[in-house]
Order: structure tokens, then C-alpha cells, then sequence
């Protein structure tokens, strides 16, 4: 099964996981082919208590997170990186998203 383009629920920790930044039941998976390779872009849209979160997460140069998201009751975890918020959406919320270069199941190996 392909996993590009899917959605689900994302919850987005710090780097070593010690702190929760924010939890997404609407993110979305989308797979991006660039000229490095492949890249996994994972977006949820924030409210704006959550906007204010990682706005001040990228006003402190933090950009290494580590994630859980799962789909059709398949989870994914990693570690990735975090773009900057982007504001526009609806009044008050705006889109979190974070990149990387692989997403395993959670458990597989290789």
C-alpha cells in the first residue's frame, strides 16, 4: 500500500521527546520528489494558542523535532525537521509542517 498523500493524527515532540509542542488530528502525509530524493512533509493545522507554540520554538532556532502519526491504524515515528509556521489559513490558525527523508512503520526494522 502507498502511504503518499494520506492523512491521520500527528503529535509533535522535542527532539528527545521530553515535551509535547503539539498534537494534529488532521495532518496530512504528502510525499515530495526533489532533486535530493524523496522528502515526507507532514502538516496540521494549528490553532492559535498552537501557532504561538512554534512560533516561539522558531524564534529560538529549534528545528530538529521528533513525531508520531499514525494512519489507517498504521503508526510512523521519527525524528525530522521543523519548517517555519506558516500563518493564512482560517482566522486564528495557520499550518505546522515538518520534513523528512524517511518514514518506517513503527517496529520495522532495516
Amino acid at each position: 500500500m502507498t502511504m503518499e498523500q494520506q492523512s491521520g493524527f500527528m503529535r509533535i515532540y522535542s527532539a528527545d521527546r521530553g515535551e509535547i509542542y503539539g498534537e494534529f488530528v488532521d495532518a496530512a502525509w504528502e510525499v515530495e520528489e526533489t532533486d535530493g530524493g524523496r522528502n515526507h512533509v507532514l502538516t496540521g493545522t494549528a490553532s492559535e494558542g498552537t501557532m504561538e507554540t512554534f512560533r516561539r520554538l522558531n524564534e529560538e532556532g529549534i528545528d530538529h523535532v521528533a513525531f508520531d502519526f499514525e494512519c489507517n491504524g498504521g503508526p510512523y515515528s521519527g525524528e525530522a525537521q521543523l519548517l517555519r509556521p506558516h500563518d493564512g489559513l482560517e482566522a486564528g490558525q495557520g499550518a505546522i509542517r515538518i520534513e523528512t527523508g524517511a518514514m518506517s512503520p513503527v517496529g520495522a526494522t532495516g
